[in-house]
């Protein structure tokens, strides 16, 4: 049945000519869903999510920006064939977010409700020098989210060149890091997994 409400026509097509033989009317009602999240969650996070709807086959539950369009809609689902509640995984990045209920049939969205992302803190306590090439030991206090790590660059590097190396922080608290063989500036920084 289409997603969107409305009267519709159910009709016999003979395959031959394509002739119709019988037409009957349907109506077809609104989908009704609830949608039972936390209006705050801290980024990176997995929160649980409820629902009380149809679960279609490929029907799933996403959370997206606020004004976000196509793909963007969910940067973390979860199909509802998973059954209710279901782990969603929070983004990062603080903002506004919308946590959508969508039909697996066209994608549609048949609910939505607002949640708002916080920022995710951490902290590290190291000391301000070490020599080069030494083993640092940086005690940290953070998330420690799966994937979570720890890790040493040169000031102003991007991309993966922000770590020379790196130790993950599900290996406990202090971790140690190797310090690059090269005197300089650099930088510690906790990354999310």
């Amino acid at each position: 049945v289409p997603m969107q409400p409305g009267d519709y026509l159910v009709q016999y097509f003979l395959g031959q000519d394509r002739a119709i033989l019988v037409t009957e009317t349907i109506t077809v009602t609104p989908v009704k869903v609830d949608i039972m999240a936390p209006q705050t969650a801290i980024g990176g996070s997995t929160i649980e999510v409820g629902f009380d709807g149809p679960d279609y086959d490929g029907d799933y539950v996403g959370i997206g920006k606020v004004g976000a369009t196509g793909n963007a809609r969910w940067e973390g689902f979860a199909y509802t064939e998973n059954s209710t509640p279901l782990d969603i995984l929070v983004p990062v990045a603080p903002g506004e977010y919308l946590i959508q209920y969508f039909s697996g049939q066209d994608r549609s969205v048949l609910q939505t409700v607002p949640i708002n992302v916080t920022a995710v803190e951490a902290q590290l306590i190291a000391p301000d020098t070490a020599p080069a090439g030494s083993d640092l030991v940086v005690g940290w206090d953070g998330p420690d989210y799966d994937g979570d790590y720890i890790g040493i660059g040169l000031v102003g590097a991007e991309g993966s060149p922000q770590w020379d190396s790196f130790a993950y922080t599900d290996g406990g608290n202090p971790v140690t890091i190797a310090l690059p063989e090269t005197p300089g500036d650099y930088l510690l920084k906790y990354f999310v997994g």
